[in-house]
C-alpha cells in the first residue's frame, strides 16, 4: 500500500509541474495615442477582404453562417421576411440605406451567436 501511495505521489508531482509549465505570453497591441496618430503601416490595411471573428462553439457558428444565413437573394428584404421565418431578430424593423448608399439591417447578435451581423444588399 505505501509503494503504491508513493507511486501515486510522484504521478501526481509529474502530472502537477506538466500543468503548471510555462505558457507562452501573447501580446496585444495597443496604444494610448489617437489612432490617426498611430504609425502608418499598422493601421494601413488598403482593402479589407474579409474578417475573423472567434465563437465560443465553432461547429454551432459555422453551422448557423452556412445554413441560416447562406442567403442567395439580390433582396435584402426578402433575405430579412426568411430570416424571420427563422426567428433571427433584426435590430429595426424596416430596412436602411447604409454608409455606403446600399440598403442594410443588422441582426441581433442574440440570435446570431454574439455577433452583430450586418446585412448589405449588393
Amino acid at each position: 500500500m505505501a509503494r503504491a501511495l508513493k507511486a501515486a505521489a510522484a504521478n501526481s508531482v509529474g502530472l502537477f509541474s506538466r500543468l503548471h509549465a510555462p505558457v507562452r505570453t501573447v501580446r496585444a497591441f495597443s496604444t494610448l495615442q489617437p489612432l490617426d496618430q498611430v504609425a502608418g503601416p499598422v493601421w494601413n490595411l488598403g482593402r479589407l477582404n474579409h474578417v475573423a471573428i472567434a465563437v465560443p462553439d465553432l461547429e454551432k457558428a459555422a453551422a448557423f453562417y452556412k445554413n441560416i444565413l447562406g442567403a442567395q437573394v439580390d433582396n435584402i428584404n426578402a433575405a430579412v421576411m426568411d430570416l424571420k421565418k427563422k426567428k433571427i431578430r433584426s435590430l429595426s424593423e424596416e430596412v436602411k440605406i447604409g454608409a455606403h448608399g446600399k440598403p442594410v439591417i443588422f441582426l441581433h447578435p442574440k440570435d446570431c451567436g454574439g455577433v452583430l451581423v450586418e446585412l448589405e444588399q449588393a
